[in-house]
C-alpha cells in the first residue's frame, strides 16, 4: 500500500506557517492576503511566495516557534503500524522543507516547497523542489505530479491512499484510490460536493484501524 499524507493540519493540529506568520507578522495577512488566494487569484505555490517573503527571521528564530506544533494523536503509532505492514508512507506537502525536516521522523520520506532564506532582503524565497519537476504554468498540480511519480514505483494492484485537510489536497484526493480526512476540514466538503467517497477522522487510530479493514478487502 502506498500512503501520502499531507503534513499542515494533518499530521499536525495547526497549520506550521500559519503559526509562524501570526507570531511574527500579527494577523493580518490573512485578510491582506488570503482573499485573493479564495478567489482563485493566484495558486498555493504563489500564496506560499508571497506569505514567505513577509518573513525576515531567520530559520533558528521561526524553527524555535514552528517546535511548539504538536502532532495529531496517534501519529507515531501509525507510522509504527505502516512500518510493520511495509507500506510505503511519505509526506506531501505545500509547505516548506526546512521545517518539516526539523519536526518530521527523519526516516519518512517528505517532498514539499523549497526555501531559501535571502540574506541580502532579508526574506525568504519559495522554489519548486528539483524532484518531481512540475510545470505549474501548464496547469500541473505539485501533490498530484508526486502522487504520480510515486504510483509509478508502486505494485498496480496495490490502492494508493492519501491523507489530508485543505483546499490545495483536493487535486490529489481525486487521483487517489482511498482518502482519509480531517472531519470540518475543507477536503470533507470537496470530496463530499463531488461525491467521492471519503473516511472522516480526528485522530491515527481511526485511520490504521480503517487500513486494517481495507486490507482485508485485498
Amino acid at each position: 500500500m502506498l500512503i501520502l499524507c499531507d503534513f499542515d493540519g494533518t499530521i499536525t493540529t495547526q497549520d506550521v506557517t500559519n503559526l509562524m506568520l501570526d507570531h511574527f507578522t500579527g494577523t493580518g495577512w490573512r485578510e491582506e492576503v488570503l482573499p485573493a488566494y479564495w478567489a482563485g487569484g493566484m495558486n498555493h505555490f504563489q500564496l506560499m511566495g508571497v506569505l514567505y517573503a513577509t518573513l525576515k527571521q531567520k530559520e533558528p528564530e521561526l524553527l524555535t516557534v514552528a517546535a511548539t506544533i504538536k502532532f495529531r494523536p496517534g501519529f507515531e503509532n501509525f507510522v509504527e503500524y505502516c512500518r510493520a505492514k511495509s507500506y510505503s508512507l511519505a509526506v506531501v506537502s505545500g509547505g516548506l522543507d526546512f521545517y518539516i525536516r526539523s519536526l518530521l521522523p527523519a526516516d519518512i520520506p517528505f517532498y514539499s516547497y523549497r526555501s531559501e532564506y535571502d540574506p541580502t532582503g532579508s526574506k525568504w524565497l519559495v522554489h519548486l523542489p528539483d524532484w518531481p519537476q512540475v510545470n505549474l504554468a501548464g496547469g500541473e498540480d505539485f501533490k498530484v505530479r508526486v502522487l504520480q511519480e510515486l504510483k509509478q514505483q508502486h505494485p498496480r494492484n496495490r490502492p494508493v491512499v492519501f491523507i489530508g485537510d485543505g483546499r490545495n489536497d483536493g487535486p490529489v484526493a481525486a487521483a487517489a484510490d482511498r482518502v482519509f480526512a480531517v472531519r470540518g476540514s475543507r477536503l470533507v466538503e470537496i470530496c463530499q460536493g463531488r461525491g467521492q467517497q471519503v473516511t472522516v477522522f480526528e485522530n491515527f487510530a481511526e485511520v490504521s484501524a480503517a487500513l486494517a479493514e481495507i486490507a482485508k478487502e485485498d
